[in-house]
């Protein structure tokens, strides 16, 4: 009943890994390649798996993706040659990343996977103005600056726009997300916005109401929904907006949102 990914190989169980062994698996071609259970990873080992084949991308996944969601952290050397990882998608689960390393991560030209990173390097943040893959994803992140804020918005289409554990936007930081669109010349794309909103100030929230996407706020609760942060959303015009973690609505509540947003959609 768990999610399936069609031809993939998962040695999740794989603790280490030496380069002669990686270079055989490279030549999977089959479909994606899950090594979860790596901690560290050599340059002579990354250099190897660079090379991995995959197989023919499916409905449900990226055929040619390489999934390291067990790494505790990647040396620049590493880091350098799986930037050169000519595959779909790269999934890597590190919670820090030196400076130098994260850089040389944003040189990567594919689907870039971040989920567990909790902070950007202080120095590295400039950096992601480098990156030119299709799709950058950083889920975990618990603060985020005002410039690292317009940094990943002046990514457009490329940033997948999810912020679901940074906590304490200021105002500041929240007006920069408001503005984050994607720029789509192909089809009328409409992006999505994803934030924790359950310590987000009234100030802040206000601020993010302005976003003209799809706005999805988690952390928000019947208890947490005060008039000033109804009032904050009552300034939203998007293309609609979630409120996921609204478990229980009373009724004079349910009445509050009716009367707040009853001609927004």
């Amino acid at each position: 009943g768990g999610v399936r990914f069609r031809g993939a190989l998962m040695l999740g169980g794989l603790e280490s890994l030496d380069a002669e062994t990686a270079a055989v698996l490279a030549d999977y071609d089959e479909g994606p390649l899950f090594l979860d259970g790596l901690t560290e990873l050599s340059p002579e080992v990354a250099r190897a798996l660079k090379k991995f084949k995959g197989g023919p991308r499916s409905y449900a996944s990226f055929g040619n993706c390489l999934s390291l969601a067990g790494l505790e952290t990647l040396s620049p050397e590493a880091a350098e040659e799986l930037a050169a990882f000519p595959g779909e998608a790269l999934f890597l689960g590190v919670r820090e990343l030196p400076e130098v390393s994260f850089r040389r991560l944003m040189k990567f030209r594919r689907r870039l996977y971040l989920p567990r990173l909790a902070r950007i390097p202080a120095e590295a943040a400039e950096s992601m103005a480098d990156y030119r893959g299709p799709g950058l994803s950083i889920l975990g992140l618990t603060t985020l600056s005002t410039e690292e804020a317009r940094l990943l918005a002046g990514l457009g289409n490329r940033w997948n726009g999810r912020l679901p554990n940074v906590k304490n936007l200021s105002p500041e930081t929240a007006a920069v997300l408001a503005g984050f669109k994607v720029e789509n010349k192909v089809a009328n794309k409409v992006v999505r916005l994803e934030l924790d909103a359950a310590n987000l100030s009234d100030e802040a929230l206000a601020e993010v109401s302005l976003f003209p996407g799809i706005l999805l706020l988690r952390g928000l609760t019947a208890d947490t929904l005060s008039d000033g942060k109804l009032a904050a959303l009552a300034e939203f015009n998007g293309a609609a907006l979630g409120l996921g973690g609204v478990a229980v609505l009373p009724p004079e509540l349910a009445e509050q949102i009716a009367t707040t947003f009853a001609t927004k959609f």
